[in-house]
């Protein structure tokens, strides 16, 4: 004879027992949690997009049309043209998390009534939670291939330490799961042409350089661009990390303003689209070998205006590690035009509750690189979303049974990636002196 609790039989855990607990204590109060403490879906809007099985397809406008100007009375009308737009191919990409509970637990519930499983579910499924946000923000950023950028300005140099803005700590755990360099292109900013097909060898993540296997010679590119590091290597990063195939990943921030084909466009200088989708990725230095130097309002403001100028429009948010704070805050001890609101000064505090950088937000994630400053138009970036971030109940149950096991499991999916439709109105701003980088040797 099963146990009763309520209404609710234990052992029709098959029928929708544990689906009726899940639904009524944790599926509605996870998926608003989620929605709201997950930063991409704070920063960046979901599309309605057309998909074509597994590919969606987003028109984006790279050219004006031609027809336009000036004539005399009665003159000619100029030539008709049109838009110039081309199709960004989108394909989704799965993310998942999972979780268990065990027959024990289950059992349990029969004689501790039904709190205890409920606790057991609640722990599960809280930590899932967590998890599932942690790893979601954190490939916001570093993504599919592109871990980050170095932005020295040298002329063949081997076996030298690159000071590197970005994700160091995938980018090593890369390597030990590899156990080998772990092979990468390096591409310059400024025309997004590859200056090396080479591999990572070494990581100082302590001190953000890395060393190629062979010599990178970065003299040729352009005064003040950055070069951006796209991990090509098809090597499955399983123990310790188990990150898998990169090729499984969403795209990031880092890699939807560098990598040179952008959801099958070539945006290489050489490309017919180039100019408007490229974006720019500047070095904090642009004179000398372009080492670390320290963050300066001169140069902000230089990014700010050429987003202006290749875009014609304005970013909204800058986007930093918590660690860049400390940079820009101590600018405020020694700038004689800081302008500080002091209408609600009731108490001394050497600290700020809020940043802003010309009127506008600074917001912080620690998964965002050290060293670097992310210029963001929301408006441009969209998360394309084949399935929405939810429990897997395609078959009446959120919970199943595990094969072979005295367990039930059950697990969050999320289709989805991350495009930037106009990669000229953002921009990154790298090498940026901060506490604990080690300069180049």
């Amino acid at each position: 004879m099963p146990a009763t609790l309520g209404s609710i039989t234990t052992a029709e855990v098959s029928s929708g027992t544990l689906h009726a607990i899940l639904k009524d204590y944790f599926l509605t109060p996870i998926q608003d949690e989620l929605n709201r403490e997950v930063m991409a879906l704070d920063l960046f809007q979901k599309a309605t997009v057309k998909w074509s099985g597994l590919q969606a397809v987003i028109p984006v406008r790279v050219g004006r049309n031609t027809g336009v100007g000036f004539r005399a009375e009665s003159g000619t009308l100029p030539t008709a043209g049109q838009q110039t737009r081309v199709r960004l191919n989108v394909t989704a990409r799965y993310m998942y998390g999972s979780f268990e509970i065990s027959g024990p637990a289950i059992e349990s519930a029969k004689t501790s009534g039904i709190g205890a499983l409920v606790s057991s579910l609640e722990d599960e499924m809280e930590f899932l939670k967590d998890d599932v946000k942690d790893r979601a923000n954190r490939f916001m950023f570093t993504g599919n291939r592109c871990v980050g950028f170095v932005h020295e300005r040298a002329s063949n140099l081997a076996a030298y330490q690159w000071e590197f803005s970005g994700d160091i700590d995938f980018l090593n755990d890369l390597r030990v799961a590899k156990g080998a360099a772990v092979d990468c292109l390096v591409v310059r900013m400024d025309t997004y042409a590859t200056v090396l097909n080479d591999s990572v060898a070494a990581v100082d993540a302590t001190g953000h350089r890395v060393t190629f296997t062979n010599a990178l010679d970065t003299s040729g590119v352009g005064v003040g661009f950055a070069c951006a590091i796209i991990v090509d290597d098809v090597a499955n990063f399983g123990a310790p990390t188990s990150y898998g195939l990169l090729a499984n990943f969403p795209q990031g921030i880092y890699g939807n303003l560098a990598e040179p084909t952008h959801f099958g466009q070539d945006r290489t200088t050489a490309g017919a689209v180039a100019d408007e989708l490229q974006s720019q990725v500047y070095t904090m230095a642009s004179t000398g070998d372009q080492g670390r130097s320290a963050l300066a309002p001169k140069r902000m403001q230089f990014v700010e205006d050429e987003i202006e100028l290749a875009s014609g429009l304005s970013w909204d948010i800058l986007l930093s590690h918590p660690s860049m704070r400390q940079e820009y805050t101590s600018l405020m001890n020694t700038a004689a035009s800081l302008n500080v609101d002091t209408k609600a000064a009731a108490k001394g505090d050497l600290g700020f509750t809020g940043l802003t950088f010309n009127g506008r937000a600074w917001k912080t994630s620690r998964h965002c690189g050290r060293g670097m400053l992310i210029y963001l138009k929301q408006s441009t970036w969209c998360i394309a979303e084949l399935a929405p971030f939810r429990f897997a109940d395609l078959d009446g149950n959120v919970m199943s049974r595990v094969a072979n096991q005295d367990t039930w499991g059950g697990f969050l999916r999320w289709y989805y990636n991350l495009v930037c439709k106009n990669p000229s109105a953002n921009a990154i701003l790298v090498g940026i002196s901060f506490s604990g980088a080690v300069d180049g040797a």
